[in-house]
């Protein structure tokens, strides 16, 4: 109840990944929300005592679910408190330990419910209120919050836990002076309230009084000094003062308190890095690369953030593999650049690896460039880059993988496939290397065998959403309907919101000239995303093109009654094309030739207005209009343009 939550603490601490591109002070607390300082832990709870004046039976239930929860096994301690309630439905005692076991499941409905009720068969029973109180703080429903420690201070006005969840209510309202005036009451209840203590130094903290919050916190570590909440707050108080030497050493206290916790080691390194000392951070950051390894088969080459966190991992290996082959200035340099990659300062950097070059030139340092490159978006330096690490040494499997990639962007598919037969020489069983096989080979068409390195690697990733949405465009273009349709059908039941994707799936089946498909997609797209007006475009465009002028003409009123402000001239050209097409549908003659010249001019590659114009032309005898059309179309081929012109010819 009275713990500071880790689980909000550590995700605050990821989030200072970048912190050290803010300036040379190091000022952590900026990156931690309000709500991530406030201790109230729902994963805790207050135990409250009772008589055990009820029979055997109902006992042996009612202990049995409080071991058990105290123990963790919560759905057991449910089951037992669930029974001693069937029994005995008036034992205030197992509504409220049943509700902490919801509570701690996150099921807040059933939890609140289970303690409005215990309160109600104990009047006096304060704990209730607070258990209440604090589910409403974890949902930021900071009156209702207020109103149940209230009710708790009115029952009991010496529980100091009432006080401190009133006290987290106005800390959350900035009220800052009623929240120290309220942690200072829990604490004159309660002398050794630690998160008290650590709370009133967040007020300081939060009004950059530094050397005050750095006393206030220090007065929980003097009452437990294995409080692992305390030395955080107290070394972010410290490190926000500037005072690295403190904070490192509260720092390292923190991490011998908690040796698992690899985001603790992460940020010592960052930590070392802003002391200067890139040797102890190399240490620290090299840990958290190992413990928290990341799968470099789920590498995409998107630059997503898992791809980036892949390169990174992989030029830390790559790092430690070689770096101690060079000479140990050349290796403290690149130890130097690689921690720089990882805070995020590519400039500072580029700046290591200059020096590292100086000394004597490596392939680890132009892999390391190459990655520094990339993640800095300066894709063609990155190319050259891993270029110059492969000419150093050809055995390097991500520069490889890398460069694969940038052939690929650069519809280079012989080289992409050379890089790639390099990643099964060095891994034959590469799950990476199957992927890259399989897209360069469905660019190039080879769409067999491009399905059958997508199915072997889907044996190692069966959700691989671009893999399935090339393969369902290999089956598509070999005409295999079954197969296509059916990863067709996975891409919509898994991104049934993504209107890229239900677009491209609506082409598909066009392809595979299956129109009621298509059109079913976009109509389940539109009941789902009523207000979109790019799937009216698709659909207007597959009924004009099938000639239901009759479906088109309430289509179009949708359209128009809902597009935006402006539109890209393509795709108002589309609209005065249609237009012109319903209008000859009605015999409005001049209408629809009004239509078809703005269409032309909007758009003067729309190839079908400058068709439906010349057919016009022609049926109208207006014979040299209609050649001058055929004419411009008959040079790009556009469907039987020459043929047309032909015939007229001999008008």
């Amino acid at each position: 109840m009275v713990n500071l939550n880790i689980s909000k603490i550590l995700i605050a601490v990821i989030l200072t990944l970048n912190w050290l591109i803010c300036g040379a002070q190091v000022t952590l607390s900026k990156y931690y929300q309000p709500e991530m300082k406030v201790a109230n832990n729902v994963k805790d709870h207050l135990k409250v005592s009772f008589k055990w004046t009820m029979k055997g039976t109902l006992q042996a239930l009612i202990n049995e679910g409080i071991n058990q929860l105290d123990e963790n096994n919560l759905e057991v301690a449910i089951y037992n408190l669930d029974k001693a309630i069937h029994q005995d439905s008036t034992l205030w005692m197992s509504y409220y330990y049943r509700g902490i076991c919801f509570k701690k499941v996150g099921d807040f409905t059933r939890a609140t419910r289970d303690l409005q009720k215990a309160s109600q068969l104990n009047k006096q029973l304060c704990e209730s209120y607070i258990e209440i109180g604090e589910m409403y703080l974890e949902e930021k429903k900071f009156k209702d919050a207020a109103e149940q420690f209230v009710e708790a201070m009115e029952i009991n006005p010496k529980r100091p836990e009432a006080y401190f969840g009133m006290a987290n209510v106005s800390f959350l309202n900035s009220s800052l002076n009623s929240s120290r005036e309220l942690y200072k009451k829990c604490i004159a209840l309660d002398p050794k309230f630690i998160s008290a203590h650590v709370m009133l130094g967040m007020i300081e903290l939060d009004q950059f009084n530094h050397k005050e919050a750095v006393t206030e916190i220090s007065k929980a570590i003097a009452i437990d000094s294995t409080y692992s909440a305390a030395y955080l707050w107290r070394a972010i108080a410290h490190l926000d003062n500037n005072d690295l030497k403190s904070g490192l050493r509260d720092w390292n206290k923190l991490i011998q308190l908690n040796p698992q916790n690899a985001f603790y080691t992460m940020i010592r390194g960052f930590i070392n890095i802003e002391a200067g000392d890139f040797d102890k951070a190399f240490i620290d950051l090299k840990t958290y690369l190992k413990a928290e390894k990341v799968d470099e088969d789920k590498f995409v080459g998107g630059q997503t953030v898992l791809d980036k966190q892949i390169d990174l991992q992989a030029a830390g290996n790559y790092l430690i593999a070689t770096g101690y082959g060079l000479k140990d200035d050349t290796f403290s340099h690149l130890k130097r650049a690689f921690c720089m990659m990882l805070a995020g300062d590519s400039w500072q950097a580029f700046k290591a690896l200059e020096d590292a070059n100086q000394i004597e030139p490596s392939s680890t340092a132009f892999f390391l460039g190459a990655v520094n490159y990339e993640h800095a978006n300066r894709h063609y330096d990155a190319y050259e880059s891993y270029g110059r690490a492969l000419e150093l040494d050809n055995d390097i499997f991500d520069a490889h993988k890398k460069r694969s990639v940038y052939r690929m962007e650069m519809a280079d598919w012989k080289g992409a496939i050379e890089d790639v037969n390099h990643l099964f020489r060095l891994q034959p069983n590469s799950p990476v290397a199957l992927r890259l096989r399989g897209l360069v080979r469905a660019h190039q068409r080879k769409n067999i065998e491009a399905i059958a390195d997508f199915n072997e690697f889907l044996k190692t990733d069966t959700a691989d959403l671009e893999v399935i949405r090339c393969r369902s465009i290999c089956y598509t273009l070999l005409n295999d309907r079954e197969n296509a349709i059916q990863d067709i059908n996975w891409i919509l039941r898994n991104n049934p919101m993504d209107w890229v994707l239900n677009d491209q799936m609506a082409d598909n089946c066009l392809v595979l000239k299956d129109t009621a498909k298509a059109i079913s997609i976009l109509d389940s797209y539109l009941r789902r995303k009523p207000d979109e007006y790019q799937p009216y475009f698709k659909l207007l465009s597959i009924i004009i093109s099938q000639n239901r002028i009759n479906l088109a003409k309430p289509l179009m009123s949708k359209l128009r009654s809902m597009l935006p402000g402006s539109l890209e001239s393509t795709e108002q050209s589309k609209i005065s094309y249609w237009l012109g097409v319903i209008a000859v549908d009605a015999r409005d003659y001049n209408t629809a030739l009004a239509q078809f010249d703005k269409a032309l001019q909007e758009d003067q590659y729309n190839f079908e207005a400058k068709y439906k114009r010349g057919e016009m032309f022609e049926a109208l005898g207006e014979i040299q209009k209609a050649k001058a059309d055929y004419k411009d179309l008959a040079k790009q081929d556009f469907r039987d343009a020459k043929a047309r012109l032909k015939a007229l010819a001999k008008k």
